[in-house]
């Protein structure tokens, strides 16, 4: 047997050896080696933040959406709320199905398994008394196989001081984020860059923000302040407009 066909035959082994791996840990409860991705989208009335892996045909896939009810803070959708996700690829509907596992208000799970690969998309539609919702995650990928699947991920990505909070301990106490905006601190004057006071905390005496990354990940970001009113903070630096912001609850949140 020559030294090529021996490499060949070596590469094809380990290749399998690694996917075979990869799915016998899956199996076996051992961590997956698909990491989370995310997709959040807000309405007026509602915050949607899904979590899910890159999915594979023939492998049951999941997607948990997590649903918030914007008051003046954040509040669970109750567990009998009504919602069904469809799995489109390249114009097919592969799925459409309800809730198969709902741990608590505010927190419904989908299963399902995918049979076809390809780019699509997932759509939640929540209905309510007051009407319908949709959430379109656009871009879901579906891989052949588990190596590709493996293969295609991006570089995990380093560790950025980012401070976790989970929904459950969001809806659990008064919390609520909001986009920075400009704001009229006086009569008279010019609309400046501000936040509600009690968004503003402070840390080894330099003023702080909460800056979303996700509704689970936050920066504690050290910004400057200007003049204010009874409600309202200047900011002049450290946040721009449009940036989420924690405006509820941010006195109860970790420092790090």
């Amino acid at each position: 047997m020559s030294a090529r066909y021996s490499c060949k035959v070596l590469a094809v082994c380990v290749l399998w050896m690694l996917s075979a791996a990869a799915a016998g840990a899956q199996g076996r409860g051992n961590p997956n080696p698909l990491r989370m991705l995310t997709k959040t989208i807000y309405t007026p009335k509602t915050e949607f933040f899904a979590v899910y892996r890159p999915y594979v045909v023939g492998q049951e896939g999941r997607l948990t959406a997590h649903l918030s009810r914007i008051t003046d803070r954040y509040e669970a959708y109750p567990e009998s709320s009504q919602l069904s996700l469809t799995l489109s690829v390249a114009g097919k509907t592969l799925e459409v199905k309800k809730p198969t596992e709902i741990e608590r208000s505010g927190h419904f799970a989908f299963a399902f398994t995918p049979t076809i690969a390809g780019r699509g998309t997932a759509t939640v539609v929540l209905t309510t008394p007051q009407g319908t919702e949709r959430f379109v995650i656009d871009a879901i990928v579906i891989e052949p196989d588990l190596q590709t699947a493996i293969a295609h991920q991006d570089a995990a990505p380093a560790p950025d001081g980012t401070i976790r909070y989970s929904k459950e301990n969001a809806w659990d106490g008064r919390f609520l984020t909001q986009p920075a905006a400009k704001v009229a601190l006086a009569s008279g004057k010019p609309a400046t860059l501000a936040v509600p006071k009690a968004a503003v905390v402070m840390l080894d005496g330099q003023p702080h923000v909460y800056l979303q990354r996700d509704p689970e990940a936050y920066y504690l970001r050290p910004v400057k302040t200007g003049d204010s009113n009874d409600r309202y903070v200047a900011l002049i630096d450290g946040v721009r407009e449009g940036d989420r912001v924690v405006t509820v609850g941010a006195e109860q949140m970790p420092r790090k």
